[in-house]
């Protein structure tokens, strides 16, 4: 997956950030060129990344697909309805209604940003939407924010790996070439 300095410049809200991110390049000004995902990553973190995700364009295939990795990576942490657990692993159009609703009633009752089940939800809002990168956003922060605050012993390590192995598939050659 990949962006450009300018499209990100192009949206973001506090300046500042563009200059730390020029610096980790060491670049002096933005331009067009192209700019993976996993660069973008190994120079300013997890969660300035995802945020960066939002001003992407023409991934939402891959989008969905990495917001269910995320919610996936965290349903240890609370009740997932099996349906859900199922749509997720293996999306399926004749199941997608019954588990955005079990999932929704589970979820309900959380209003945590940083709930395990914020996430799950957040990925269903992503695979329902016509430009995924907002929801996407709150999908990958939400899980990252669980595994830290649930699993004491990885503290978002897990959805870090989770992120960088699918930059990594998603900028290959191959994976490139097919899409």
């Amino acid at each position: 997956m990949f962006t450009s300095l300018n499209q990100i410049n192009y949206y973001l809200v506090h300046k500042y950030k563009i200059n730390r991110l020029l610096r980790s390049l060491n670049k002096i000004k933005c331009d067009d060129e192209k700019l993976a995902l996993s660069v973008l990553y190994k120079s300013i973190g997890f969660e300035d990344t995802i945020f960066h995700f939002r001003h992407i364009q023409g991934y939402n295939k891959e989008l969905i697909k990495l917001s269910f990795l995320f919610a996936l990576s965290v349903k240890d942490y609370w009740d997932m309805p099996a349906i859900t657990e199922k749509y997720l692993k293996n999306p399926d159009e004749n199941i997608k209604e019954e588990a955005k609703k079990e999932a929704f009633a589970a979820t309900n009752k959380c209003v945590d940003y940083d709930s395990p089940a914020a996430s799950c939800r957040s990925a269903f809002f992503v695979a329902n939407a016509d430009t995924a990168d907002t929801a996407f956003s709150h999908a990958a922060r939400s899980a990252y924010s669980a595994g830290k605050k649930y699993d004491i012993y990885q503290k978002g390590e897990k959805q870090e790996k989770i992120l960088l192995n699918f930059l990594k598939t998603t900028e290959s050659e191959n994976y490139i070439m097919e899409n």
